[in-house]
């Protein structure tokens, strides 16, 4: 199985920081249809090869960075681990 709209899938080769998923949250969101009418894309899951999987949960899974500032991210979306894509 895998996406049957290539507008619910964003891939990137940039590594994996907060920056770049927010960047890539920002790509999906700005896709519009022909007529310019905004899709309402809301990225949910962030798919990643096993070697990703540490990076994406400290993104998106923890609560506190920086030694105690809020992460903007938390909770944005879930990670999914693909050994396929290792």
């Amino acid at each position: 199985a895998g996406f049957g709209l290539w507008q619910l899938a964003h891939m990137s080769k940039a590594d994996l920081t907060p920056a770049n998923f927010q960047a890539a949250r920002e790509a999906m969101a700005a896709i519009r249809k022909k007529n310019g009418q905004v899709i309402n894309i809301n990225p949910t899951k962030l798919i990643v090869p096993p070697s990703l999987e540490a990076d994406a949960k400290q993104i998106v899974e923890t609560m506190l960075i920086n030694g105690g500032d809020s992460n903007i991210w938390f909770k944005a979306a879930e990670v999914v681990k693909v050994p396929l894509l290792g």
